[in-house]
C-alpha cells in the first residue's frame, strides 16, 4: 500500500472506485462548458449548475443517511449531479442550435 495506513487506504480506494462513475459525464460537461464559454454563453451554465448544486445536497443526504451508505454515497450523488448537468446542458445546446438557421 505504498507506506500508507491501511485503515485509511482501503476506504479511500473504495471511494475512488465509485468516483470512476462520474469521469465521463464530468469530462463531457466540462468540454461543453468550455465550448459555451468560448461563445460567451454563460447564463445557461450558471442556472443549470446552480440548480443541480441545490439538488446535490439532497442527494448527498439521501444516499448517506436514508440509504445508510455513509461516505460511499458521496461519489454516487456526485455522479448523479454530473450526469444531470451534462444532460441539461446538452439539451440546452441542441435546442439553441436548432433555433439557428444556417
Amino acid at each position: 500500500l505504498m507506506g500508507f495506513n491501511e485503515e485509511l487506504a482501503i476506504p479511500a480506494e473504495r471511494y475512488c472506485n465509485r468516483m470512476i462513475l462520474s469521469v465521463m459525464s464530468a469530462g463531457s460537461f466540462n468540454m461543453l462548458n468550455r465550448f459555451l464559454n468560448a461563445h460567451e454563453i454563460i447564463i445557461p451554465q450558471t442556472v443549470i449548475t446552480g440548480t443541480t448544486s441545490f439538488l446535490h445536497v439532497g442527494w448527498c443526504y439521501l444516499f448517506i443517511h436514508h440509504f445508510n451508505m455513509g461516505y460511499l454515497g458521496l461519489p454516487i450523488a456526485y455522479s448523479i449531479t454530473n450526469t444531470i448537468n451534462l444532460i441539461l446542458l446538452v439539451a440546452y445546446t441542441v435546442y439553441s442550435l436548432s433555433l439557428i438557421h444556417i
